[in-house]
């Protein structure tokens, strides 16, 4: 909603109430009951009169809500306008829009002061809205428009200066308007800030006839990683590993976390992380080699604001075995191949069952059972980088005992534990935390070997975030995967601030300095927006 009332005609005896009512599409709403009330002395029901444009219609005062004076129907173009004699000099004008069944309400208070400067109202706005910043192109062009707030009001909309400012106030550049209150402001994108969410304002500073006006975008500024290796690697001995030192840079400086992952004929055998633009990938060479190894490196970023470069393939030199060693190897693929007559002699009397690859996704998983038994044991690990997680929390709840919890059990620094239990009572629950992964839970399972799968808090609240997104679907969804800065400007432009504060946090917990517990986890998931 947008209103004025300014003083109008011979020496300002008539005060003149303008307004429009639009949709978060900027479309006029038509045929809308706005309810009229004042403070300051003025009596909107004594030498009040309509505008001659636009055609509007007065309720009488029965159809007003209870302590409203007026209650005015919008026009075609969803606007309203009032005027009266003999008005106070100062006073407040309230405007209420009540909704409908597809919209909801807005209230708008407006001031009045015969001896203000009459100025006439104004909008600011992006067109169209800036989400992204790619801070690899050396240029952004941005582009706004300087409007009139009512179709009826005249004035000149070129020559305005306008400026546009980050997040910080600082000024990254500015522009005058066209006949047509266009302005395109063209910004280098070294005045940006560097990798990550921030914001860009544009500022009108008004004139004698026009007042101010501002318009504020979140963005996502985002940089492309490139990775560097040594000109030269140093041989490596066949069953040894090799140290590939890298630098990965943007345009912008050193990147500070994610990790690079090395991978060998398609397969992925190595991974470290990143830290101030450094990571050291310790590659296991095997036994048997050509005299050179292929190792492919790629860049896994992990934040939004950051995109993998090209991969990067390194050749790695294979030292020749000394004698030594060839004995050792000769040995060894004797030992290798009978253990392969053994195994496949003893496969032939009993088939034993595969192990298969572990589960690495979230959750308690059986990776043998043994019926009968009343006793545990299993790893935890982390479900992104499959580390093993010492100090986890294991605890067996069941009903009717203590507290409801039969035991409690931590994990080893190899990330196993092990427990066992006279009976396993009925509706029995396993439950694994730790202060920095998110609890997973699960029926207590029959005794046998278990992997438990947990994923750090910061991971759970940004998984969180992607399912409430994809189940609201457009305009919250988004390809391919919803982030917390999208979900932050959505719920912006469509006016909700709860879906907008608590995309903020979870933003501000996934990717923030600060440690993520179990309160913070709990915090952020108490105010997610529910079900529309």
């Amino acid at each position: 909603m947008q209103a004025q009332a300014k003083f109008t005609g011979p020496d300002r005896q008539i005060l003149e109430l303008r307004g429009r009512l639009i949709d978060d599409a900027r479309d006029p709403i038509e045929d809308a009951w706005i309810d009229v009330t004042s403070a300051g002395g003025l009596d909107l029901t004594k030498d009040y009169g309509l505008c001659r444009r636009p055609q509007v219609s007065i309720a009488p005062n029965s159809s007003a809500s209870p302590g409203t004076a007026l209650r005015i129907a919008t026009s075609v173009g969803g606007e309203i306008c009032l005027r009266w004699q003999n008005s106070p000099a100062t006073g407040t004008i309230q405007l209420r829009f009540s909704g409908d069944g597809y919209h909801g309400s807005a209230d708008l208070e407006t001031r009045f002061d015969r001896a203000a400067a009459q100025k006439l109202a104004t909008t600011l706005r992006f067109e169209p809205r800036p989400l992204l910043v790619d801070l690899d192109k050396d240029h952004m062009a941005v582009t706004g428009v300087l409007a009139l707030a009512l179709s009826t009001a005249h004035a000149a909309r070129d020559g305005h200066t306008v400026t546009l400012h980050d997040e910080r106030g600082t000024k990254v550049a500015s522009g005058v308007t066209g006949g047509d209150g266009k302005v395109r402001l063209d910004v280098a994108s070294t005045r940006l800030g560097p990798p990550g969410a921030g914001a860009l304002e544009l500022r009108f500073a008004g004139t004698p006839q026009l007042h101010e006006a501002t318009d504020e975008q979140p963005i996502s500024r985002r940089a492309s990683v490139t990775m560097k290796a040594p000109s030269a690697v140093a041989p490596a001995d066949p069953g040894d590993t090799t140290e590939i030192s890298l630098e990965l840079q943007t345009t912008r400086g050193p990147v500070d976390g994610g990790v690079v992952e090395a991978l060998v004929a398609d397969a992925s055998i190595a991974s470290a992380q990143v830290t101030d633009g450094r990571a050291v990938v310790a590659v296991p060479v095997p036994p048997k080699v050509a005299e050179t190894m292929t190792v492919t490196l790629r860049y896994l970023p992990s934040a939004p604001f950051y995109t993998a470069g090209p991969p990067l393939s390194v050749q790695v030199p294979i030292a020749p075995p000394s004698m030594l060693l060839r004995a050792l190897l000769a040995i060894l693929v004797g030992a290798a191949a009978a253990w392969v007559v053994i195994s496949w002699r003893r496969s032939k009397e009993r088939p034993s069952p595969s192990k298969g690859r572990p589960m690495l996704t979230p959750g308690v998983h059986v990776v043998h059972s043994r019926r009968g038994t009343n006793d545990w044991k299993g790893t935890v690990v982390d479900a992104h980088d499959g580390q093993v997680l010492a100090q986890v929390r294991i605890t067996v709840r069941a009903p009717g005992f203590d507290d409801d919890v039969l035991l409690t059990t931590t994990t080893d620094s190899r990330g196993i534990f092990a427990f066992d239990l006279d009976q396993r009572p009925d509706g029995a629950e396993l439950i694994a935390s730790s202060d920095s992964h998110s609890e997973e839970r699960k029926a207590l399972p029959a005794g046998g070997t278990l992997k438990i799968a947990l994923i750090t808090r910061r991971r759970a609240l940004l998984r969180r975030l992607v399912q409430w997104a994809r189940l609201r679907g457009q305009p919250y969804d988004h390809k391919p995967d919803p982030t917390p800065g999208h979900v932050v400007a959505t719920g912006k432009r469509q006016g909700r601030e709860e879906i907008e504060s608590w995309a903020q946090q979870v933003e501000g917990a996934a990717f923030g300095p600060g440690e993520v517990d179990e309160n913070v986890e709990a915090a952020v998931r108490k105010i997610e927006p529910g079900p529309r």
